[in-house]
């Protein structure tokens, strides 16, 4: 059964996947390190993990569909989802001088392809959800979800090379819809997610098959075929990555509900706040940083890691300092931040 309480540990996983993209971004845009191993590291599990917390709190059972909650939710995650993300795209780019309409038509979303994506896999599970419930048959959620997944990573591949349709990321929505059925699979099935994971031998293997694909990937002495490669990258590291990392977070939940320690506090509000978070960093993202030594192997990776968190923890504080203030009035706050009335 799933949980019916907002899980404190689920918001803390939400907040760290979302630090982690603030310093991913500080890596490719700052450091120019977009790929060094340790920027291809997190980009192996980071946004699968971000998807799959998606659909984490996104399910709802089959038995409370009907038309009105289709159209209450598809009518709120359209608010929340396109009138915040193109306001900041519009401004971002207006401040860079150029006209938002013209730079989206030529590029695509660019960094708010996330928001876009995201509404599209909530209005796909939206829709089977819905239909599952017409037809009286649970069980076609499930399948449904599955079906539309592997279809969109059997697909995946033949995107790459499409530039039109990369622009609007399609290929992003086809790579991490599996991810965000996970999400929806756990949290229905969380019982016996929860308790597989709290067997050592799931773990284990699954840390294993996480270290070893890593040393096959980015190890300059393995040569893999092109195909074997993506497999692994996009496929068996995503989802062991997802797997670790919310078995992680699953096994230290009590530590997650002291809500007297600071850094927990701390945590849960940068996971309650992704969003905002998500719309505001670009503006305080800097571009590539002409002071930063030109350094190689360890000295490197220390270097870029310690920049790049230290500076994922100024820019998430920047955010969040804005946000606030947007969020002083009601009327901003919802149609800018998607926040509740």
């Amino acid at each position: 059964m799933a949980p019916s309480k907002r899980l404190n540990y689920i918001d803390a996983l939400r907040g760290t996947t979302m630090f982690l993209v603030v310093f991913g971004h500080i890596l490719t845009f700052s450091l120019g390190a977009h790929h060094s191993f340790l920027s291809n590291l997190f980009l192996c599990f980071r946004m699968p993990t971000f998807f799959f917390i998606s659909g984490f709190v996104a399910y709802k059972a089959v038995d409370r569909w009907s038309g009105a909650l289709y159209r209450r939710m598809v009518g709120k995650k359209l608010v929340v989802q396109i009138i915040p993300a193109s306001f900041f795209f519009c401004l971002y780019y207006l401040l860079l001088g150029k006209n938002p309409l013209t730079f989206f038509l030529a590029h695509g979303f660019q960094g708010y392809w996330f928001t876009f994506v995201l509404l599209v896999m909530l209005l796909i599970f939206f829709t089977i959800s819905w239909m599952a419930k017409l037809a009286k048959r649970p069980w076609l959620q499930d399948v449904g979800l599955v079906v539309v997944a592997v279809a969109c990573a059997v697909a995946t591949p033949l995107l790459f090379h499409n530039d039109t349709l990369n622009n609007f990321s399609v290929n992003n929505l086809c790579r991490f819809f599996q991810f965000f059925t996970l999400g929806v699979l756990t949290r229905k099935y969380y019982a016996n997610v929860t308790r597989l994971l709290t067997g050592n031998w799931a773990v284990t293997f699954t840390l294993a098959v996480f270290v070893a694909s890593l040393f096959l990937l980015f190890h300059p002495a393995v040569t893999l075929p092109k195909s074997l490669w993506w497999l692994l990258r996009l496929e068996v590291v995503g989802y062991a990555g997802v797997v670790l990392i919310f078995a992680f977070f699953y096994r230290h939940r009590a530590f997650f509900d002291n809500t007297d320690n600071r850094l927990v506090r701390c945590m849960l509000y940068v996971g309650q706040r992704t969003l905002d978070i998500y719309l505001i960093h670009y503006f305080f993202v800097p571009n590539q940083l002409s002071f930063m030594p030109e350094l190689e192997g360890i000295s490197q990776f220390v270097v870029h890691f310690l920049v790049a968190a230290a500076g994922a923890i100024v820019i998430t504080a920047l955010s969040l300092a804005v946000s606030r203030v947007i969020r002083l009035s009601p009327f901003l706050g919802h149609y800018l931040l998607g926040a509740k009335r």
